[in-house]
């Protein structure tokens, strides 16, 4: 990195024991927020794209020739939004785009998000075309999938960028108060200051407002490691830290010119490589160094030894497994693959990919590796299967506050699913965000299973209420994404895919209605349709003013859900769908005899209460499906 030759100083920054030379103070400058997906008004409205940018050290930064792009390339980034800016120490600076249709000037964003929350914080309005190339193609919006945000210097020098797969309409992405990992999305109640924007009361950030910086840390240093002539290895580290970490490894203390990553891929290793590495990361306010790893390469005769082998694996249809050893030895071993004892054409290497499978390809695989020394052999069986009929069957996308997105995954097969492993994701469909379910969930047959974003169960519990549930219901807890409450969708992959479009289940839905849920049939294609009460097992919240039917498919039958005695009363509570007529029968012993009818009643949408006068010491009660 040069330090500014204008002039002719060299400035230092002492900062944890080292000294840093001037030009590192652009990496106290970081990206701490985005908005790519604003939410869309009842007038087909949109609030604009905006990414704020934090000056994290003590001196002030001149932006005289700044860029920035999206997931882009430099030569099409913008650099009039800096023309005569000075981001000052500590300060943070919105930069939002231009809507010529909507949205234009610094004080409808301070009408968004009120005028009180943004007192001193400046608002930078980037025109939606660049006035320096005004038949240039619109700058690009932040999109909501798979979209970055890269900043430069006026020198071309990288900054620093961030990266994201899905957004939830109406929130943005910041960085974890905790690791300084981007992005993470924005929620009230952390050291953000996250809260509603006024002009919406939908949208939720914290322009303006940000955590502290984070000391830097290693999570994952590297180690000793000892490689046999020819092989490729790859050295590793993981820092956290904000601003964000920038690696710098280095090899027998000189700097490795491509060594800038958490990872460090040295290929052939030769014994010119032998020797010692470490890494060290920097931010602008911290250095780090990691512990120093020996990479030791053998070129000593060394028989074939097998150091990983095999495991069984059972994949479904259309999916494409791959087997892997890994072996020590010199001269290096050679591979041959097996399929029921026949060699494989042209699979020589140490891992074979299969597929896409079908059930031909259950069987035996297995591997020969050898050098002029010894010959070692591992195997593994395949199994292939059917596809589960696993479904998504309903979304509650647009909850009122303070309640929250959840799913129901509906098992329509006859066995039972092991949920462990099993990965899904809302709209782009990538395994880049996706959560994976790391406890031993099982879904019974005919059984569904809740998932919900970022409540407990018996909060979730507690809102639908305990007694309008199925008993023994499953509810499991999640936090990575939302569900867009205009257009969105949701996709399910099973534990062992690595094929993106090789999935369980998947449903979209367009539009939302607040607080009614969507439900989807067991099929790829069919269209959402809203819950509707006493239709499908639909019922009313016990709180929330919520419509939906977590648990239930179909309507279930009446059944009572608690029965009390009370001095000469007995009170007797029940469920049924609404609209459906039960009449509620008693009498004092369970041998032959005739039911006494205690009233009918139609359900509504709340748990029915019956108080029923009895003077014996027992009394059994009964539902009956009216007519």
């Amino acid at each position: 990195m040069k330090s500014r030759r204008r002039s002719f100083l060299c400035v230092f920054l002492l900062c944890g024991g080292v000294v840093l030379p001037a030009a590192n103070l652009r990496a106290q400058l970081a990206i701490t927020e985005v908005m790519p997906h604003a939410w869309t008004n009842e007038a087909g409205h949109r609030f604009p794209d905006f990414w704020e940018l934090t000056n994290f050290g003590t001196n002030e930064v001149d932006l005289e020739g700044y860029k920035f792009t999206d997931l882009n390339t430099i030569i099409n980034a913008r650099s009039d939004a800096f023309h005569g800016l000075v981001i000052q120490p500590h300060e943070s600076i919105i930069f939002s785009r231009e809507n010529l249709a909507f949205y234009t000037n610094e004080s409808q964003f301070r009408e968004w998000w009120g005028a009180d929350r943004l007192v001193g914080v400046r608002i930078v309005v980037v025109p939606a075309t660049d006035p320096a190339r005004p038949n240039a193609d619109p700058f690009p919006g932040l999109g909501p999938a798979n979209d970055a945000l890269q900043l430069w210097d006026g020198s071309n020098n990288y900054v620093d960028s961030v990266v994201w797969a899905n957004a939830s309409d109406g929130y943005t992405f910041t960085y974890s108060p905790v690791t300084g990992e981007f992005p993470v999305t924005s929620s009230e109640g952390t050291c953000h200051q996250a809260s509603v924007a006024t002009a919406t009361g939908r949208d939720i950030g914290s322009p303006g407002r940000h955590c502290d910086p984070l000391p830097l840390w290693f999570d994952l240093e590297p180690t000793n490691t000892v490689a046999d002539g020819g092989t490729s290895v790859t050295l590793s580290s993981a820092a956290y830290g904000f601003p964000r970490p920038r690696f710098q490894w280095y090899f027998n203390g000189e700097k490795i010119p491509h060594g800038t990553n958490g990872l460090l891929p040295v290929a052939n290793v030769t014994p010119v490589e032998a020797g010692s590495y470490y890494v060290v990361i920097t931010n602008g306010l911290n250095v780090v160094t990691s512990r120093v790893a020996e990479l030791m390469v053998n070129t000593s005769d060394r028989p074939c030894e097998l150091i990983s082998g095999l495991s069984d694996l059972t994949v479904t249809t259309n999916e494409q497994p791959t087997f892997r050893v890994v072996t020590r030895g010199y001269p290096l071993c050679a591979y041959q693959w097996y399929f029921n004892g026949s060699p494989l054409a042209g699979q020589t290497g140490s891992s074979l990919q299969v597929g896409p499978v079908t059930f031909a390809d259950t069987g035996d695989y297995s591997v020969v590796a050898s050098n002029r020394f010894a010959t070692c052999t591992a195997s593994a069986k395949l199994t292939v299967t059917r596809k589960p009929e696993l479904y998504i069957t309903e979304i509650m996308a647009w909850p009122a506050r303070p309640y929250a997105d959840w799913w129901e995954l509906t098992n329509y097969d006859t066995n039972a699913v092991r949920l462990l492993g099993y990965r899904f994701v809302d709209k782009g469909m990538t395994f880049y965000r996706a959560v994976e379910i790391t406890n031993s969930l099982m879904i019974a047959p005919g059984e569904s299973i809740i998932f919900c974003d970022g409540i407990t169960a018996e909060e979730f519990r507690q809102w639908w209420g305990a007694e309008h549930l199925p008993p023994g219901l499953q509810v499991f807890t999640y936090e990575k994404f939302g569900l867009a409450d205009t257009t969105d969708a949701l996709r399910l992959w099973n534990a062992t895919t690595t094929l993106e479009h090789v999935f369980i289940h998947d449903v979209g839905y367009d539009g939302g209605v607040s607080n009614v849920t969507f439900r989807f049939q067991p099929t790829f294609w069919t269209e959402q349709e809203e819950s509707v009460v006493g239709q499908n097992g639909t019922f009313c919240a016990a709180n929330g003013d919520t419509i939906g039917s977590p648990g239930y498919t179909t309507n279930p039958p009446p059944r009572i859900t608690a029965i009390r005695r009370v001095g000469n009363d007995t009170i007797i509570r029940w469920r049924a769908p609404a609209g459906i007529s039960c009449t509620l029968e008693a009498r004092d012993t369970l041998a032959q005899g005739p039911w006494v009818s205690v009233g009918s009643f139609v359900a509504d949408c709340t748990i029915m209460t019956v108080t029923n006068s009895a003077a014996g010491r027992q009394r059994f009660y009964r539902l009956v499906h009216g007519p």
